[in-house]
């Protein structure tokens, strides 16, 4: 099994040509600090696709960092020039986070499931004798920047069970599925996937918006149905995660019936039962 591996644009181009890729050729890099904001920083056409060994200054969601050692990770952003409000802009970092769970889904067995964690994480369900329980295996930031908005993915691939221990709740690609990972046909993939999403998500945003986005995302999210904790105030609440409505809140429906609207920066805990 493979304990590393990088990108190889010169097999990914052709791909992603095959596939009708419309973009400009992806460009990797062995380390970066981060992959977003080196696209935020030069404010590229659309399209252009960044993809590291390593990042050494990557991010999560809210201050949490992404760290992972080299060339053990899909590491990459794609900056995008979206035609539809700013206020929508969001839901394309939805988009890529459905791209890289189906790009997952495409290489479990067992029964093993992907799945989507509110906001943007991608989860990996596991089987086992309570019945399933879920570990992260990457996720989704998006950010803009004056007319450009950079959505990037942090995927675990071949972290080994050591390194992946030191982290909660986390697991690789490797772990999962227990063969050798093409890291390359993954990016393409992931990649491909994406872009024909976002096309068709500008395409239609006049006529549809992004109900079409949102539904795909409903049936794809594990945090809905669910009994959730989060802070508001300082002050630890538990409820259902009843929906995500069209903003992309989560909807929390508290024990006296009140519904509180989570934004993105809001952590979430499964409750115990």
């Amino acid at each position: 099994m493979a304990s590393s591996g990088r990108v190889d644009t010169d097999l990914l181009v052709p791909q992603l040509k095959a596939n009708g890729w419309q973009w400009g050729a992806p460009k990797f890099v062995p380390s970066i600090d981060s992959t977003n904001q080196a696209l935020l920083a030069a404010l590229p056409d659309e399209g252009a696709c960044l993809i590291a060994g390593e990042q050494t200054s990557g991010r999560g969601r809210g201050a949490n960092t992404w760290l992972a050692p080299a060339d053990s990770a899909l590491l990459l952003s794609v900056a995008l020039r979206p035609k539809t409000p700013p206020e929508s802009w969001p839901w394309a970092g939805v988009l890529l986070a459905l791209a890289t769970r189906d790009a997952v889904q495409g290489l479990l067995n067992g029964g093993f499931e992907a799945a989507l964690k509110w906001p943007n994480d991608i989860m990996v369900r596991e089987p086992n004798l309570d019945g399933k329980s879920s570990r992260k295996i990457g996720g989704v930031l998006s950010q803009s920047a004056q007319q450009v908005c950079v959505v990037g993915v942090g995927l675990n691939v071949y972290q080994s069970l050591d390194e992946m221990n030191k982290i909660e709740s986390a697991v690789s690609l490797s772990m999962v599925t227990r063969k050798k990972v093409p890291i390359t046909d993954l990016a393409a993939h992931l990649l491909s996937n994406f872009h024909d999403a976002y096309f068709q998500w500008q395409s239609q945003w006049l006529t549809v918006g992004n109900e079409e986005v949102r539904q795909r995302y409903l049936k794809s999210c594990e945090t809905l149905g669910i009994n959730v904790n989060f802070k508001r105030g300082g002050e630890l609440l538990s409820g259902y995660a009843r929906d995500v409505d069209p903003q992309g809140q989560l909807l929390v429906e508290l024990p006296n019936g009140e519904i509180m609207e989570l934004n993105s920066d809001t952590a979430i805990e499964v409750r115990s039962a």
